[in-house]
């Protein structure tokens, strides 16, 4: 199955048919975002359903890049496990 198929399939389960040029678009955020068809799926349903205004309407190009934008805030909150800075062993630890 095709990406484009695999995004029409994954949006369609969801009751939002995306029309030929938005597959285009949401290939595009595939790939900027490092995510497969179903992710994205998964991420728009998440999208609209915080923002209920989206709910019964079909995906336009300005709520998909509003929810590009979205997708970019959140990925730029990573957090990233830190290192201990030192361990402690029994001989450099004094009592």
């Amino acid at each position: 199955m095709s990406r484009s198929q695999e995004l029409e399939d994954t949006f369609l389960a969801l009751h939002q048919e995306l029309s030929k040029d938005l597959v285009d678009v949401a290939l595009q955020l595939c790939a900027r975002f490092a995510l497969s068809p179903t992710e994205l799926g998964t991420k728009w349903e998440a999208h609209i359903l915080n923002h209920s205004e989206l709910k019964n309407e079909r995906p336009t190009r300005e709520s998909l890049n509003a929810f590009a934008a979205d997708l970019a805030d959140r990925s730029a909150f990573k957090v990233e496990a830190h290192k201990p800075v030192k361990t402690y062993s029994k001989d450099s630890v004094s009592t």
